[in-house]
C-alpha cells in the first residue's frame, strides 16, 4: 500500500509541475514583453519551450494590446513551416507551392501604424532584433474569399495585390522555436508597401497568370542576393483564410493577408540599400529601403 501511495504522490507532483509550466503567459509577462518591445530591447519572450496552446494564447493577448503600440489591426500574417526544413519559414518557395503544402501554418495579427510607402529611409535598428523579408499583401474585397476552391478563383474576392517588404522584430536572441515565434505574433512590426495593383473583373485573369509566374528578386547595394520563383501566392492567401475560418475568424472587406516571407530573414545594417523586384507582374514593380 505504501508503494502505491508513493507512486500516486509522485505522479501527482509530476503532473502538477508540468501543469505549472504549461500556462498561458500572465498579464505581467505580457506587459514585460511589451515594455521591451516599445524600448527596442531584447526579451526572453514567453520561453522557447512554450506549448502550442500557450503560444496561441500569448498571440491573442498580444493582439489585444499591440494596437497601443502599432495602431489599428488590419489583417493577418501567415507563416508556413515546412516539415522537412525547420530553418525556413516562408509562404511558398522554389517548386514547393502552398497548394501542396502539408506542413504547419501559423498566423499573427497585422497592424497599420508602421506601414510606409514604396521608398523608405529607416533606422537599421528599428527593433531589438530587426530583420527584413520580401512578401506580398492581398487585400480582401469579400468574405467569400475563404470559400474559394482555388487561388485563381479566390481572385474574384480580392481588391488588390501589393508588393511588401516586411520588417519584423524577432525580439529574442538565437534561433526561435516554432512556438516561441508564434507566441510573439510572428514578430510583426510593420513594413514598406509597394505600388498597389488593383484587381477587377477585367484584370483578374491576367493578374492570376502573372502571379503564377512570379519571381522575387532582392538586391543589396545593387548586388543580387536572392532570386525566388514562387508557387501561386494566392494559394498561400487561401490557406491562411481557411486556417482563420477554422478558428472561427471570418474575413471582412478590407482585411490584409500578409503572406509571410518569400526570402530568408536578413539583418539590416547601416548604409544598406535594399531593393525588391517582382518579376512577372506588369512592369516588374519594385520597392526599396535605405537603412541608416
Amino acid at each position: 500500500m505504501r508503494s502505491k501511495i508513493s507512486l500516486f504522490t509522485g505522479l501527482t507532483l509530476f503532473l502538477i509541475s508540468h501543469l505549472a509550466v504549461a500556462m498561458c503567459p500572465s498579464e505581467a509577462q505580457v506587459k514585460q514583453y511589451l515594455s521591451a518591445f516599445a524600448k527596442r530591447q531584447n526579451s526572453e519572450g514567453f520561453g522557447q519551450d512554450i506549448t502550442l496552446e500557450d503560444a496561441q494564447c500569448a498571440r491573442h493577448k498580444l493582439g489585444a494590446e499591440l494596437p497601443l503600440y502599432l495602431g489599428k489591426r488590419v489583417g493577418y500574417k501567415a507563416s508556413f513551416m515546412s516539415p522537412t526544413d525547420t530553418s525556413s519559414r516562408t509562404s511558398a518557395s522554389g517548386s514547393s507551392t502552398v497548394s501542396t503544402f502539408n506542413g504547419r501554418l501559423d498566423w499573427g495579427y497585422v497592424f497599420d501604424r508602421n506601414l510606409v510607402d514604396i521608398l523608405a529611409v529607416l533606422p537599421a535598428q528599428f527593433g531589438a532584433r530587426p530583420v527584413y523579408q520580401a512578401s506580398l499583401i492581398i487585400e480582401v474585397s469579400d468574405p467569400r474569399f475563404a470559400e474559394a476552391k482555388t487561388g485563381q478563383e479566390a481572385l474574384a474576392y480580392v481588391d488588390s495585390v501589393t508588393p511588401f517588404i516586411e520588417l519584423p522584430d524577432l525580439m529574442m536572441e538565437g534561433p526561435l522555436s516554432d512556438n516561441a515565434y508564434l507566441s510573439i505574433n510572428l514578430g510583426f512590426k510593420g513594413g514598406v508597401l509597394g505600388q498597389e495593383i488593383k484587381v477587377n473583373e477585367t484584370s483578374r485573369h491576367l493578374i492570376g497568370e502573372q502571379l503564377d509566374q512570379l519571381v522575387v528578386v532582392v538586391t543589396e547595394n545593387d548586388q543580387e542576393v536572392a532570386r525566388t520563383p514562387l508557387g501561386h501566392p494566392m494559394d498561400a492567401a487561401l490557406s491562411l483564410a481557411r486556417a482563420l475560418k477554422k478558428e472561427g475568424i471570418p474575413l471582412k472587406r478590407g482585411d490584409f493577408l500578409c503572406l509571410g516571407g518569400f526570402t530568408p530573414a536578413k539583418t539590416p545594417q547601416s548604409g544598406l540599400k535594399v531593393n525588391v523586384r517582382y518579376e512577372g507582374l506588369s512592369d516588374s514593380p519594385s520597392l526599396g529601403i535605405e537603412f541608416n
